[in-house]
């Protein structure tokens, strides 16, 4: 469609242009009758003519018309359709049956539903997502192919990727089917305020969960030590929510698998409502325990009547070499530390002078005055910690044997530097280098109050459990900045923006560094915001994992199976390693590997193990949180030579379900931010309407104005001339 608009930009106001069109008027009329001279009057009509013709043209140019026209045309565009399948999405609280089913049945595929209505107007691609976001064919939803199973609900992920895949096309909206409870790691407002496309929500689910009208019950909270060693008790602390159901009486469980560890009943009050509960382990491994509250009939949603728990079990208490270089007061408050944790016997070394040293042994260890100097020595202690020490405070030689205990027989190795051991004669110049999960730069010392900020592979990490809150409200003053993380480490907390906390797989021990030492503030000064206990927590935790070994079995055969850690987050996959002075042999002669993974069901899947290098080495993608056994034999010649299992536990999010009503506000600001609109099962009829009203137009607008060109006052000089020519020829005025 095209539209054509005249107007006038002169700057005069109208009353003047008027009166300066009316006095050139006159002013012709009178020169002309004033003037005349010639014989005939027909000899004056052609130069009054053009004298007219002329003043008429000066006046356009000086009222300064424009001349504008538009073409709007509109795109040919397409329609987004997102799909949560989530877990909340299961709860069947929509207007028949789960939320999910509610979704299929107004999008009525192959039927006379919102699926018909969209696509008469406009393309229309459909995606699923969760925590991952994959394209979605037509079929599958009318076939009922997908299912509400997703750990976590990542919408801002989904928005994202689901544009970005339509690539250039043009969209006129993104519709989501969705009850917007979102866990993600980031929030999806600031995305769909970037993306440039309006945003339909259609919520689903009832709004009124968090009223108390809704009966359920749910584990809200439970925490326990992520390690405790095996004979040892553990406590773990429960909260359960109750909705419409208090004044009963229910069990709570402790469970692994299906043994049931220890059980409580619980008189319910509206609210929370807290229990205690214990295990004591027999032996080591990594366990998923399970905190269940007894399910009621009158409840919509079970899923939430238990949350999940790892925890390490580990062997006799830690043993723990700590030699320090100077008595810097990092020293002082982390062998504290230390040495009131009653999983943990640390033997001390610190050297007071160039000549001397102070050794404090833990009970029925000797030092001798000395640093161990050879792997047999350090091999007593599960795991070293090397303060700021120089390459004098520990020979190259002994720096050597370190290294032999880390990687031959997997010792756990912290670095805790200070200026003097990243200097240029720092021990860490040396061969103690290698084994750092990051390369060295100049050891500058940034300065400032810095927060303790977990990545993401950090927070679900089992050195970082159960920590968030309090490093939230802590902070650093300081950090030492090195070079780039290593290829194979892994980056669990950073400071200032630099690395602070790194750690990395070297042979067949674990290796940390830690990079600040002014933590020990936070006992002085972090009183009433949880600072001691924070920190006596973080170096136990620390501590634990790096001395952790692995156990293998077979024919006398050292073959293992190594994994970077035992607790996997949700979206983490699985790296696995064999290693051991037979792995070489698996490689070279090509032998044959038969694996297998179990879940705690007894459900299989594959995990091909392969030559990588100098490695045998395995990926694991787990669908689902819960306890995964990797089981791996070496069959030579039809018979078994050795054999290997470990089990690792994957984290099962609990976020899903903590909130079960549906969030209509966050629903509402997403299109309010986007230019689109929100709507629910009642009114969504309306949302085709809603699409092709707010659907892209192309406008085309061209403006011209008469001043803006050289013909006007070329002709006006024309004009004039041929008056003056024929004023002189036929002797007029």
């Amino acid at each position: 469609m095209t539209t054509f608009r005249l107007s006038i930009a002169s700057a005069l106001p109208g009353a003047l242009l008027l009166l300066i069109a009316l006095a050139a008027i006159g002013g012709v009329v009178w020169m002309y009758r004033g003037g005349l001279r010639g014989p005939s009057r027909r000899a004056w009509r052609t130069p009054v003519t053009l004298r007219f013709v002329a003043m008429g043209l000066f006046l356009l140019v000086l009222f300064r018309p424009v001349m504008s026209w538009e073409t709007k045309e509109r795109q040919d565009a397409r329609v987004v359709v997102l799909l949560d399948t989530s877990q909340s999405m299961s709860i069947a609280d929509a207007s028949q049956g789960t939320r999910l089913a509610a979704a299929r049945r107004i999008l009525g595929v192959g039927e006379e539903g919102l699926h018909e209505a969209l696509s008469e107007s406009f393309g229309v691609s459909y995606y699923r997502f969760d925590r991952d976001v994959q394209p979605l064919a037509a079929p599958d939803i009318r076939e009922g192919k997908i299912a509400a199973t997703g750990e976590a609900s990542d919408l801002k992920r989904g928005l994202e990727e689901a544009v970005r895949t339509e690539g250039d096309a043009p969209i006129a909206g993104v519709v989501v089917f969705t009850d917007g409870q979102e866990n993600g790691k980031d929030p999806s407002t600031a995305a769909a305020r970037a993306l440039g496309v309006p945003i339909f929500p259609v919520g689903l689910g009832n709004p009124d969960w968090d009223s108390g009208r809704v009966a359920d019950l749910s584990v809200a909270k439970a925490s326990a030590s992520p390690s405790v060693m095996v004979n040892d008790a553990l406590s773990v602390k429960a909260s359960v929510a109750c909705s419409g159901l208090d004044g009963r009486t229910v069990g709570v469980e402790l469970r692994h698998g299906k043994e049931v560890l220890d059980r409580k009943s619980v008189a319910l009050k509206a609210g929370p409502n807290e229990v205690a509960l214990s295990w004591t382990p027999r032996q080591t491994g990594v366990f998923e325990l399970a905190v269940a509250v007894e399910a009621q009939s009158e409840e919509k949603v079970l899923e939430n009547n238990v949350r999940y728990l790892p925890v390490l079990v580990t062997g006799d208490k830690v043993q723990v070499l700590f030699y320090e270089g100077a008595l810097r007061w990092e020293y002082k408050f982390v062998k504290q530390a230390f040495q009131r944790d009653p999983n943990l016997q640390v033997s001390c070394l610190v050297k007071t002078n160039e000549d001397k040293l102070y050794e404090q042994p833990a009970p029925g260890v000797t030092l001798g005055g000395a640093f161990p100097g050879t792997v047999d020595a350090l091999s007593r202690f599960d795991c070293v910690v090397l303060g700021d020490l120089t390459r004098g405070d520990l020979p190259d030689e002994k720096a050597a044997a370190v290294k032999a205990y880390v990687s031959e027989k997997g010792g756990g190795l912290l670095f805790l530097p200070g200026r003097r051991a990243l200097g240029a004669d720092g021990l860490l110049a040396g061969p103690l280098g290698e084994a750092l999960p990051v390369a060295l730069a100049s050891g500058e010392e940034k300065r400032g109050g810095f927060a303790f900020e977990p990545t993401r592979s950090g927070a679900g990490h089992a050195m970082l459990s159960g920590l968030d809150a309090a490093l939230g409200r802590l902070k650093l003053e300081n950090v030492y900045v090195v070079g780039a993380v290593k290829p194979g480490a892994e980056t669990l907390a950073s400071a200032g923006g630099s690395v602070l906390l790194a750690v990395q797989r070297y042979g067949q021990g674990h290796v940390g560094a830690y990079l600040s030492d002014t933590d020990w503030k936070w006992v002085m000064n972090g009183k009433g915001q949880g600072g001691e206990e924070a920190f006596a927590k973080l170096w136990g935790q620390m501590l634990r994992w790096l001395a952790q070994r692995d156990d293998a079995k077979g024919a006398g055969l050292t073959l293992r199976i190594v994994t970077d850690k035992d607790v996997f987050g949700a979206d983490e996959t699985v790296r696995a390693t064999l290693e051991g002075p037979e792995a070489r042999e698996l490689i070279e002669k090509r032998a044959t590997i038969e694996t297998e993974v179990t879940d705690a069901d007894g459900k299989r899947y594959e995990m091909a193990f392969e030559a990588a290098g100098d490695r045998v080495a395995g990926v694991f993608r787990p669908p689902h949180g819960g306890e995964y056994t990797i089981a791996v034999r070496w069959l030579a010649g039809g018979q078994e030579r050795a054999s290997a299992t470990r089990t690792v536990v994957v984290q099962r999010p609990a976020r899903e379900m903590e909130k079960l009503a549906r969030d209509a506000e966050l629903l509402r600001t997403l299109a309010a931010v986007s230019g689109g609109r929100s709507f629910d099962e009642s009114d969504v009829a309306q949302l085709p309407e809603a699409l092709r009203a707010g659907s892209r137009v192309t406008v085309t607008r061209v403006e011209k104005g008469v001043d803006s060109s050289p013909w006007p006052y070329t002709l006006f000089a024309l004009l004039l001339s041929a008056e003056w020519f024929l004023r002189k020829r036929r002797n007029v005025i």
